[in-house]
């Protein structure tokens, strides 16, 4: 949609005054604040095109105008990259990230839970896909000669366990020999590529030992299908109850059953996940397929490993937040997030160098 500069600077000051104060706005508070030389008169004849393009809407007969999505929308597109980080919001930014975790899961949970700090909003985050879906490692704890625990490590650092117990003694070495066959044959490999009769055919490897294996593997395949299949880190849920956009019943409960019921939030993110783009994703309102969020405004930003989109993080809020400010606190944590994570698995980037390679020499 084009609008003309002076429309442009008039919705821009309608959206800030409306940010800050969270009242309709008027045109005397326009003039008299926005510094555009614009008397009362000029603001309300735009007022009055604004609205009937649809970008702000008048509450009431009396009130002054609000920004509709449309509004913000047009303000996101022509705006939201405005926004520069101080040297001191990148300071306190930079002093929320300084983590000593070095698990990918873990890292994100933390990193969740600083972002909704910094905005006092609601994130979402999905682990990062490819590290955290590979096995790492599987080893066995023995309690007595006839229980003993298993413990499947993921390259996030998810942890899957179970204790057995069996009517025969198992010896040590056995548990060993079991674990050496599982290490040797699933090591690095994704959970996603570990099928029932691969895991099936250790039995193979040892024979004799059927009645223990026979759990074992079948829990091991239980335990890998459901790696992150509904993993979804929620953080100050309660930031909502802040903002008056929130306050009524229904919306409350519609927001916290989104929450609750996060699949269509994990989509979402997916979604964008699955676009190598960079940048921010904004999503305002009612452009939410999901009906229950249409009240709220979502601002993703994907983070990566050696380039390539592992996850993504979202801030949620009321339509009436400040767009510029979130979408560069995000995607400024986003990055250093994508540093970190890219030192703590280097590997993963010789892989996909290898992965491209071999690409490119196929296709020669």
């Amino acid at each position: 949609m084009e609008l003309s500069e002076r429309k442009l600077k008039i919705l821009n000051a309608v959206i800030d005054e409306y940010v800050r104060s969270a009242e309709p706005v008027g045109s005397k508070t326009i003039a008299e604040k926005s510094g555009l030389g614009l008397s009362s008169a000029t603001i309300r004849n735009e007022f009055a095109e604004l609205t009937e393009m649809g970008l702000l809407e008048q509450p009431h007969t009396s009130a002054g105008r609000v920004p509709s999505h449309l509004g913000y929308r047009v303000f996101v597109d022509n705006m939201v990259k405005n926004y520069q980080l101080s040297i001191n919001e990148q300071q306190k930014i930079n002093n929320m990230l300084t983590s000593r975790i070095t698990e990918a899961e873990a890292l994100i949970a933390e990193m969740g839970k600083s972002i909704s700090g910094i905005t006092q909003m609601t994130t979402v985050a999905i682990p990062p896909r490819h590290i955290s879906n590979v096995v790492k490692r599987f080893e066995f704890v023995q309690s007595d000669r006839y229980s003993f625990l298993l413990v499947i490590i993921t390259g996030g650092g998810s942890i899957k366990n179970k204790i057995f117990r069996s009517t025969v003694p198992i010896s040590h070495e056995v548990l060993d020999a079991i674990a050496e066959i599982l290490n040797r044959r699933f090591t690095n490999m994704d959970v996603e590529q570990i099928s029932l009769p691969l895991i099936m055919s250790v039995q193979s490897e040892l024979r004799g030992y059927d009645f223990i294996l026979s759990p074992i593997l079948t829990f091991i395949y239980d335990a890998l299908n459901l790696v992150h299949k509904d993993e979804v880190y929620i953080e100050g849920q309660s930031n909502i109850l802040d903002y008056p956009e929130f306050q009524t019943p229904d919306k409350l409960r519609d927001m916290f059953d989104a929450f609750k019921n996060n699949t269509g939030l994990k989509r979402l993110l997916e979604q964008t996940c699955d676009v190598e783009d960079d940048g921010v994703k904004v999503v305002i309102g009612s452009e939410n397929p999901q009906a229950k969020m249409q009240d709220a405004s979502m601002v993703i930003s994907n983070y990566k490993v050696a380039g390539k989109n592992v996850g993504a993080i979202a801030v949620i809020g009321p339509t009436r937040m400040d767009y510029g400010k979130v979408a560069a606190q995000l995607e400024y944590i986003t990055d250093a997030l994508s540093k970190i994570l890219s030192e703590l698995y280097p590997q993963f980037g010789a892989e996909r160098a290898l992965a491209e390679h071999t690409d490119d020499t196929q296709g020669e």
